[in-house]
């Protein structure tokens, strides 16, 4: 599929996150670090860099390293990278500066409680190896320089299309990139959670459901940058809205969430539906009979669609029914119970390329 998208990146916030911790670490002197016959013996340094020696328990200064792990999977679950920092939408803005200020202060405590054990932390380490105590002793960091050395800085800017039309040629060509990344981001996501909570399951827990719910939530925020992405958001929405609050999924509707997953593996496929859905809704002339359907079958396999027992069949076959008609806003469909129908999802391709119309602009296709 062809397209030529604008992408208006006026309803987000680039975020840049600078957050700087010591490494522990000190770079190899060989002159000085190392015997004579070794360092003697070495190629020159253009060829063989010295590398760097430990000088402090790396699990001292873990916590730290775990706050900053953390501020990055929480943009990152809420943002795509972009040009050194992360994309946002603008109205997760306050909650995200919210949490990570929030980070910021647990960081700072615990950088406030290394500091003081700094000296004994460095004197437990050279015990640990008393052989290459010296080694280690001459690359000490004083407390005040070990403070001044972690930093926690955040910055939120507006983004803006500059006026000048040379620059805004270059932010255009720059806010293209944004589309694949974010869907790149969401297909990687997605696999990790097909491997971690669907692969080769007959049922999916609560816990599975709530990470697809999360990639969900993710894509709907991020309709804004594709109009294509908004119609493949709702649609998994409503999947995703008719499954069970409490307890796993049965056979049938985990087979469901698979196929949800395997479409957010293939950005491809979600761009896809979202112009299908457009077809459906905006097209005035039939469809071509050459158009392409292209049925992609889910791994599930048959024998799970007839797990469900006999005893409880009625209210199964309610909440299937309701299954069954989201199923149909995102182009899926959930076979029988008594069928050995496997899944399907269906992908869309038209020959009849309309032109799309949104509050984000045109998009043709």
């Amino acid at each position: 599929m062809n397209a030529t998208t604008k992408v208006d990146v006026t309803g987000f916030t680039l975020v840049h996150v600078e957050i700087n911790i010591p490494t522990g670490t000190a770079r190899v002197e060989r002159l000085t670090d190392l015997p004579a016959n070794i360092a003697g013996g070495l190629p020159p340094k253009e060829l063989l860099k010295d590398g760097r020696k430990a000088v402090l328990d790396a699990a001292v200064l873990q916590p730290l390293y775990n706050h900053r792990k953390q501020v990055h999977r929480i943009l990152l679950e809420n943002g795509t990278a972009f040009f050194g920092g992360t994309l946002v939408p603008n109205e997760v803005v306050g909650t995200l500066a919210s949490r990570i200020t929030a980070i910021e202060t647990e960081f700072n405590e615990a950088r406030d409680l290394i500091g003081p054990e700094l000296t004994r932390h460095y004197a437990e380490w050279e015990a640990k190896h008393p052989t290459w105590a010296s080694l280690f002793r001459q690359n000490r960091m004083t407390e005040e320089e070990f403070t001044s050395s972690c930093r926690f800085r955040i910055a939120m800017l507006a983004v803006v299309e500059p006026e000048s039309n040379e620059a805004s040629t270059l932010f255009g060509k720059a806010t293209e990139a944004v589309i694949p990344g974010f869907l790149e981001e969401t297909a990687r996501a997605a696999t990790k959670a097909y491997e971690t909570h669907a692969k080769g399951r007959g049922k999916i827990t609560q816990y599975g459901l709530a990470a697809v719910q999360a990639l969900i939530g993710r894509l709907s925020a991020f309709s804004l940058l594709d109009p294509r992405i908004a119609p493949s958001g709702a649609g998994y929405a409503a999947i995703l809205a008719a499954m069970p609050k409490t307890g796993p999924l049965n056979p049938r509707e985990t087979a469901q969430l698979q196929g949800v997953l395997h479409q957010l593996m293939d950005p491809s496929r979600i761009l896809a539906h979202g112009q299908a859905s457009f077809d459906s809704k905006y097209a005035t002339d039939e469809l071509e009979s050459d158009s392409e359907t292209v049925v992609v079958t889910n791994e599930v396999e048959a024998a799970t669609a007839k797990a469900n027992d006999s005893s409880d069949r009625p209210a199964k076959e309610s909440r299937n029914e309701t299954t069954a008609k989201a199923a149909t806003v995102c182009g899926t469909q959930a076979p029988e119970d008594d069928t050995s129908v496997t899944p399907s999802v269906v992908k869309h391709t038209p020959t009849a390329p309309p032109l799309v119309k949104s509050t984000w602009g045109s998009v043709s296709f």
